[in-house]
């Protein structure tokens, strides 16, 4: 592939601290007023100018923090990401007390500084344990400023605030992230782009802002737009994080990482319940050409006893597609190289498979969609009025889902296609709304780029929903809210032993942001010059990696079926397959849970040993459920070293059992 500039990639990540940039912060309380459920006080900055900052205690052990960059009240109105906008009607306390006042409700003590001004948030205890930094400075000036408002020479206006580090505290979340699981001495970007890897240091598929510290807190961000996160990596003191918005607004979690996640989960939306055949055996390939491709490679299962239960086809079921060189989507069936499409889905389904087709929100502009979609205003607009592209491909269209009728439309097109018995849609893509496009809700692309995800896979999933019953998408991008729509996979992975880490970091990162039913690309989806093929030890280590997670598919640029890679890793993939299936129903009691609960199926050691420090920093190794400890193997040999947390552990090959903690190889 020839080197070429990514448009998707930011040319550096912005820090807090940008060339012109001034910071004003806010300096001393000087009155309050009762509000619902809260509190807004007025604040001064150091000009003097007067601000409102609104405490609400959202629900028990939740309190959502909201500024702005002038002196108006912040609302809170309607949101994508949010369940509801009211919070629930709890009975609360506003106490004076010297330098300050308290305000308390069910499961919050929330301390506010009257100068400097400072807020500090305690469980019922009176443990704290989130607070502001407001000391982060030297005789020469703020190493961090504290929480208000920036201006940049253009006008550009922002906001950012300041939590205080403790020397031991671990950090984690923000959705799929490539390096390791502690955040702490990282600054992250928020803002969606095609990573095309899972190596990089600040694009993700999913910058969800949502975090978990270990002093027992956690924070969602309730911005959209383009946002950094610094934890710690300027100062080791400070978290900071900047929004490129006139408002901050942002919610505090008490609790340990199991109670964040549920009150998180409650206030943005519990995962749906996929169903059963979802936890089986996907098979993928980008791209399968032909209907007899894939009827081949289903016999071919079928001859090998390798179980299968899904195969999915990438974009050359859509005519048109094999002459362009980027992706789009149309919904128009290639009946030359999948003729017949109803009996090709009757004949997969009478051999026990169904079939997954891709789709992204893109539409090609030498079509009969793009042209229908023009006329009744259903893509997103560049500043001129044209249809906008997406940043990834020139050609195509962005549909607004901000428009209900837009998103009907795009819905309506799944319809003939799921009647013909597909059981589900690839949402791919997502990534690539350019920030200067216009939409039907009136906000532009810097405020859409980051939710587009939620909206896109919202729309199919509900349109899935409706004709099956059951939702279901296939996701590779996300935010905020979006484990209300599963399932997910981790993108790209190169087919190396460091992409397979990358992917399981990755997992890591989504699951400590919420996202609880998930997948990667066994066998990795390209070697380093797109089409060379995994070894077959990488495919074996990645096929026992995939099958022992929450959703197990098969996909990369060149075959990933087993028999491609010998006999021996045909026989293990058989053998894994069939421990996939003895483990079903425990996999469907893990995701009954994460139903109803929001807990990941897939997640670090954190969930479920909060206590120790060990847990906080351990990824390369993770739970499936409550019972089962994984650990893959990521290089060319044939063992490593496990970490085991306190309790009792029984090793599932040797029956031999091990007391932890402590580390076994």
């Amino acid at each position: 592939m020839a080197d070429a500039p990514m448009s998707s990639f930011p040319v550096e990540p912005p820090p807090l601290a940008a060339p012109g940039r001034r910071f004003v912060t806010f300096t001393r309380m000087t009155d309050h007023e009762r509000t619902a459920g809260g509190v807004a006080l007025v604040v001064d900055d150091a000009a003097a100018a007067a601000h409102r900052v609104r405490l609400t205690a959202w629900a028990p052990g939740v309190l959502r923090v909201q500024f702005r960059h002038d002196d108006a009240l912040p609302e809170q109105g309607p949101s994508p990401v949010l369940l509801s906008a009211t919070p629930e009607p709890l009975a609360t306390e506003i106490t004076a007390e010297p330098g300050g006042l308290l305000l308390t409700g069910p499961g919050l003590r929330v301390r506010v500084g009257a100068e400097p001004f400072r807020i500090a948030v305690a469980d019922e205890s009176g443990q704290e344990r989130f607070a502001e930094e407001v000391l982060d400075r030297t005789m020469l000036g703020w190493v961090s400023p504290p929480a208000g408002y920036w201006t940049d020479p253009d006008g550009t206006t922002g906001v950012h605030e300041a939590l205080a580090l403790t020397p031991d505290e671990a950090l984690v979340g923000l959705g799929e992230t490539y390096h390791g699981l502690d955040l702490r001495g990282r600054r992250r970007l928020l803002w969606a782009a095609d990573t095309f890897g899972l190596n990089t240091t600040d694009l993700t598929y999913k910058p969800m802002p949502l975090w978990l510290s270990s002093r027992g807190y956690g924070c969602l961000l309730h911005r959209p737009e383009r946002a950094v996160v610094d934890c710690g990596a300027f100062s080791s003191v400070t978290l900071g994080f900047a929004v490129a918005a006139p408002e901050m607004d942002y919610f505090v979690f008490l609790g340990d990482p199991r109670t964040i996640i549920e009150r998180y989960t409650a206030l943005t939306g519990r995962p749906a319940l996929p169903p059963r055949w979802a936890f089986g055996i996907w098979m993928s390939r980008c791209m399968y050409r032909n209907r007899a491709e894939v009827e081949a490679v289903v016999e071919g299962m079928r001859a090998r006893d390798l179980p299968l239960d899904v195969i999915h086809v990438d974009p050359l079921w859509l005519r048109g597609r094999a002459a362009r060189v980027l992706d789009a989507c149309d919904f128009v069936w290639d009946e030359e190289a999948f003729p017949d499409p109803r009996g090709f889905v009757v004949g997969l389904r009478a051999r026990g498979v169904r079939l997954s087709l891709w789709e992204n929100p893109y539409v090609p502009r030498d079509g009969d969609a793009f042209a229908e979609g023009q006329a009744r205003g259903f893509f997103a607009t560049t500043p001129e009025g044209e249809p906008a592209a997406p940043t990834v491909n020139p050609d195509a269209a962005v549909v607004d889902f901000t428009n209900p009728e837009a998103a009907a439309w795009w819905a309506a097109q799944h319809r003939a296609l799921l009647d013909l018995g597909v059981a589900c849609f690839k949402t791919d893509y997502g990534e690539s709304v350019p920030a200067e496009a216009r939409f039907a809700s009136g906000e532009t692309g810097a405020s859409v780029h980051n939710r587009y995800p939620l909206l896109y896979n919202r729309t199919v999933f509900e349109a899935t929903r409706a004709a099956t019953g059951t939702g279901l998408v296939f996701a590779r991008a996300a935010t905020a809210g979006s484990q209300r729509y599963p399932v997910h996979w981790s993108g790209d992975a190169q087919a190396t032993f460091g992409g397979m880490a990358g992917a399981l970091r990755a997992g890591l990162g989504f699951a400590c942001a919420g996202g609880a039913f998930w997948g990667h690309d066994i066998g990795g989806f390209w070697g380093p010059d797109a089409f060379a093929p995994p070894s077959p030890r990488l495919y074996v280590r990645w096929a026992q990696f995939g099958l022992l997670s929450p959703i197990a598919r098969f996909h990369g640029t060149t075959p990933r079926e087993p028999w491609e890679f010998g006999d021996e890793a045909v026989a293990i993939v058989r053998a894994f397959s069939r421990l996939r299936y003895r483990l079903l129903p425990y996999l469907e009691a893990c995701a009954r849970e994460a139903a109803a609960t929001g807990l990941p199926v897939l997640r670090p050691l954190l969930f479920d040993h909060p206590q120790d420090p060990l847990a906080w920093r351990t990824d390369l190794q993770y739970l499936l459920g409550p019972l089962l400890l994984v650990a893959p193997i990521f290089d060319e040999g044939d063992g490593r070293d496990v970490y085991l947390p306190a309790g009792e552990w029984w090793d599932w090959w040797d029956d031999r059992v091990y007391r932890g903690p402590g580390h076994v190889s």
